[in-house]
C-alpha cells in the first residue's frame, strides 16, 4: 500500500513536469518560428492533452477491440463537455448567445445521435 503511494506521487510528479516542460517548450517553438501562441496551443498542447486516448485507442486496435476504441472518444468528449465545461462556468460565468445554443446544439445532437446510430448493433 505505501510502495503504491508512493509511486502515485512520484506519478503526479512527474506528470506536473513534464505537463510545464511541455507548455514551456511550446512557447518557446512559437515564439523561434514567430507563430501565434493560440497555434501552438491549439495544435501542440491540443496533442499532448489527447495523446492519452490516442494511445488507448491504438492499444485497442491492435488487440481486435474496436468498441473500446470509439467508447474511449466518447467518455473522453462527455468528460470535456461535462466537467471541464462545469469547472469552468464555476469560475468565471459563461454567457452564451441563444443562437450558438440552438445552432450547436443541434450539431450535438446530430452527431450523438449519429454515433448511436452506428453502434446499435
Amino acid at each position: 500500500m505505501a510502495l503504491a503511494l508512493l509511486l502515485l506521487a512520484l506519478g503526479l510528479f512527474l506528470l506536473g513536469f513534464a505537463a510545464n516542460h511541455l507548455i514551456t517548450s511550446s512557447v518557446r517553438i512559437s515564439k523561434y518560428f514567430k507563430v501565434s501562441s493560440l497555434f501552438i496551443g491549439l495544435t501542440v498542447i491540443a496533442f499532448g492533452t489527447s495523446a492519452p486516448e490516442l494511445f488507448i485507442s491504438a492499444m485497442a486496435a491492435l488487440n481486435w477491440s474496436g468498441a473500446l476504441s470509439v467508447w474511449n472518444v466518447i467518455g473522453s468528449n462527455i468528460f470535456n463537455l461535462g466537467f471541464i465545461l462545469w469547472l469552468s462556468a464555476i469560475v468565471a460565468p459563461i454567457l452564451i448567445k441563444r443562437k450558438i445554443v440552438y445552432r450547436d446544439g443541434i450539431f450535438l445532437l446530430l452527431i450523438t445521435s449519429t454515433i448511436f446510430a452506428m453502434l446499435w448493433d
